[in-house]
């Protein structure tokens, strides 16, 4: 063997055995941050739409299905009207990526907080599977392994995508499996094999079923792996038949993994279908820019969406993003005219239509969005693919240019290193970030923060290390109790034990806010309360818990 090629191939090894460890280092990194974070608002509904997807197979399959209706029967806080999916309102929620937690939702002898630590290590495995398939979709584009790296690293560290990744089994599920997807069509589309066309199907058929979007970005995946074929005239009776084959088996795995479509189709895709257009059970209250809009009667600005994006984004992301995409497109109109499109070219164009295309149509049609662009997070990971596009095509620039291309290296290194130090500061609390020109330019209360009540687990935590005897504690307003609710039963039992809920706010000798929600119910402490916790996040408060004057009163007799 030539020397040079021994050496190429050992240093090719030794990369991809770093790769390897990246991504081990970053499951184990999330495995051992996860119980730093609290149970979203509507988690226990997301596992409740597990066991009726559950519930449905059991149906339909004839198997026993009394251990539903035990389920059904139990008195909990965490456990809501339990029906087979079908006959569910939330039936186009579809929840396939967690199957696997079959058993941990349906065994009565875990505790809730242990079926949350669980259902969150989960969520972060399947956010550590999008981070490796963004990776694999840079090296699909060509793109340099070490660029490729850093897109992986770019999501990692984009702050509230890393908070996220801990317990968001929808939103940040449906971004990972987009990535899947993108990453089978672009291996289906430089060689189709029935084996590709298998896994194509499969990873469509899990974006589908989790949002009716997947199915949108799946298409034109397919529709891109057919245009390909058609530009190298290879549209044979054997590439014919593995497009056929993996219509049929998108088809197949699809039915396959949403029970609720089985006992009358047509009913089913009518309604999924509906509220995809317009999806008309979130009607609430939502803050804006200081100005609270009732979504039963206000129309949100047509620029939301974008606006939240450059918001809660890094500012150094949003530059590498502009400037990936005005270079692909001038790349784009500089090969137009020297023949056919190339391989990486027609896949960057692919990953650039995946954001832009759905960007568009929502501000255009008025999409229903609110807490932020969680919604359309799928949105993130291509876009953080056309900033390392910008990254290594920008660099590709500079390479007559050394002193500006460490200059241009250095820069992006400090602001990767501040965005990282940040998210180690703010630990757990990133999920509220915005990037600084807005911290310069709003108020506290201009925008939503803990809008999922995350923080409360938190906040009673440290409450009760300040505390000894039982706990009474009240809110102060109704999205509060929702958030104490909620989150005592998934908490440590004997913690929880040492909380006693008060209705009455002014009965209690504490009582927990959270500022965002404040601004809805207009809710103040009553006279003489002491502000005992905050928590913040990045400078701005995102959870309070007052202490009673009353209560304050008593601690001054006894001293």
């Amino acid at each position: 063997m030539n020397p040079m090629t021994f050496s190429f191939a050992k240093r090719s090894g030794l990369t991809r055995w770093l790769v390897a460890l990246f991504f081990v280092l970053t499951l184990i990194l999330g495995f051992l941050t996860v119980p730093d974070y609290g149970s979203p608002w509507d988690e226990n509904d997301e596992t409740d739409i597990l066991r009726m997807n559950l519930w449905e197979y059991t149906l339909r399959l004839g198997l026993d299905d009394s251990l539903f209706e035990k389920w059904t029967a139990r008195e909990s806080e965490t456990i809501s009207t339990l029906t087979p999916i079908s006959q569910s309102i939330e039936q186009d929620h579809g929840v396939s990526a967690f199957y696997p937690l079959a058993g941990v939702v349906l065994d009565t002898a875990i505790t809730e907080h242990s079926r949350t630590l669980l259902w969150h290590l989960y969520c972060w495995a399947l956010f550590t599977l999008g981070l490796f398939a963004l990776y694999a979709c840079g090296r699909q584009l060509e793109l340099p392994r070490w660029i490729c790296l850093c897109g992986s690293l770019f999501l990692l560290l984009s702050p509230r995508f890393f908070a996220e990744g801990h317990y968001n089994n929808k939103d940040i599920v449906l971004l990972s499996l987009s990535l899947c997807v993108l990453w089978q069509g672009l291996r289906l589309m430089k060689k189709p094999t029935f084996c590709r066309a298998l896994l194509f199907a499969l990873v469509g058929a899990f974006a589908a079923n989790t949002k009716v979007v997947g199915l949108a970005l799946w298409l034109l995946c397919a529709l891109f792996v057919l245009i390909r074929q058609i530009i190298r005239r290879n549209l044979n009776r054997r590439v014919l038949t593995i497009g056929v084959t993996t219509l049929v088996c998108f088809c197949f795995f699809y039915a396959l993994l949403t029970p609720a479509l089985w006992q009358n189709p047509a009913a089913f895709l009518s309604y999924l279908v509906e509220n995809a257009l317009s999806f008309t059970r979130w009607r609430n209250f939502l803050l804006f820019r200081n100005t609270v809009f009732d979504l039963t009667t206000d129309q949100l600005p047509w620029y939301y969406l974008p606006y939240m994006i450059i918001a809660t984004t890094p500012l150094w992301v949003l530059f590498l993003v502009g400037l990936g995409l005005v270079l692909f497109v001038c790349r784009l109109c500089k090969n137009s005219k020297a023949g056919p499109i190339g391989d990486s070219t027609l896949g960057m164009l692919l990953t650039t239509l995946l954001w832009l295309l759905p960007l568009c149509f929502a501000i255009l049609t008025r999409t229903t969005v609110y807490n932020g662009w969680r919604h359309f997070y799928f949105l993130y990971g291509f876009m953080i693919l056309q900033g390392a596009y910008g990254l290594s095509h920008g660099f590709r620039l500079l390479r007559e240019k050394p002193v500006l291309r460490r200059i241009a290296a250095g820069l992006l290194s400090l602001c990767v290193l501040l965005t990282g130090v940040g998210v180690v500061t703010q630990h757990p609390y990133q999920f509220a970030y915005y990037q600084p020109l807005i911290q310069l330019c709003y108020d506290d209360n201009a925008f939503e923060l803990d809008y999922w009540n995350l923080s409360v687990m938190n906040i009673l935590t440290k409450l009760a290390q300040q505390c000894s005897a039982p706990i009474r504690i009240g809110y102060g307003d109704l999205w509060a109790c929702a958030g104490l609710k909620r989150t005592l039963p998934s908490m440590e039992p004997q913690l929880k034990e040492r909380f006693i809920l008060v209705e009455e706010a002014n009965q209690a000798d504490y009582v927990l806010v959270n500022p965002t929600y404040a601004c809805f119910s207009h809710y103040s402490p009553l006279d003489g309360a002491r502000e005992l916790i905050t928590l913040y996040s990045y400078s701005r408060p995102i959870m309070h818990i007052y202490e009673n004057p009353t209560r304050t009163n008593e601690r001054e007799e006894w001293t």
